[in-house]
Formats: structure tokens, C-alpha cells, sequence
């Protein structure tokens, strides 16, 4: 048996192109704006590392899990985004946390986000808005 066949399957992140995150967020724009054609974005377990999602209007996205290291969020919106820890599907206490690690979020409205045992070592919070957003247990600096 491969290293492939025993893996966790319940830990697999769907990985995003550039494309496809530019058109699931146009989409999620769409349902915010309460246009035509929207649907509200569900980024659960899904990676978007290394991503530009400047100025992405991600506000009340499902971002929990989410892995976005040294994602470009410059400007983007993720008031009262859902950043919280995941556990396991197989119902084990191991807890996944967002991983914001070393991403650009200068400017970014995180108000209201729940950013709970999120991972936001080296990440550039330089004029970011943290009014209201739920910090408990979050990484800043290792």
C-alpha cells in the first residue's frame, strides 16, 4: 500500500486556479450585489496559496480551512467571513485552522471576521480593519 492510499482523504484541499478563484469570487460579487447569476462562495478546505485575490469582494464567504499563504488580499473584503477551524470528517479532534501564513492583506477589511486559531504568521496587516473580528486564539508570530 502507497503513502497515496493511506492519506487522510478527509484532508484534501481542492486547489484553485487563478481562473477558477477569479470566477467563483465574480460570482460571489454577484450574490452579494444581488445580481443576476450570483451564488454565495463556499471555500471550505479549498487552497488558494499564492492566489491575487486583490480587492476581491469575499465578504460572508465560507473560508473555513481555507489555505491562502502568501495570498495577495490586498484591499479585498472579508467583513464577517467565516474563518474558523475545521475538524477532521472522520470525526477525530485534530482541529485545521485557515492558514493565512505570510499573505498580503495591507488594507483589507476583516471586520466582523471570525478569524478564530487562524494562522496569520508574517502576514501584512499594515491599515487592515480588525473592528470586531474574533481573534481568540490566533497565530500572529511563532
Amino acid at each position: 500500500m502507497s503513502d497515496t492510499d493511506t492519506k487522510d482523504k478527509s484532508e484534501e484541499w481542492t486547489k484553485l486556479s487563478q481562473a477558477e478563484a477569479t470566477h467563483s469570487l465574480a460570482r460571489h460579487a454577484a450574490f452579494i450585489e444581488r445580481r443576476a447569476g450570483g451564488q454565495r462562495a463556499l471555500l471550505t478546505f479549498h487552497d488558494l496559496s499564492g492566489l491575487d485575490l486583490s480587492g476581491a469582494k469575499l465578504r460572508g464567504t465560507n473560508l473555513a480551512g481555507a489555505q491562502l499563504q502568501e495570498a495577495v488580499m490586498f484591499g479585498a473584503d472579508l467583513g464577517g467571513a467565516d474563518l474558523t477551524p475545521l475538524r477532521n470528517l472522520r470525526g477525530t479532534e485534530r482541529i485545521i485552522p485557515a492558514n493565512l501564513g505570510a499573505a498580503n492583506q495591507a488594507g483589507a477589511n476583516l471586520s466582523a471576521a471570525d478569524l478564530t486559531d487562524c494562522d496569520l504568521t508574517s502576514s501584512d496587516l499594515h491599515g487592515a480593519i480588525l473592528k470586531g473580528a474574533r481573534l481568540e486564539g490566533t497565530l500572529l508570530a511563532k
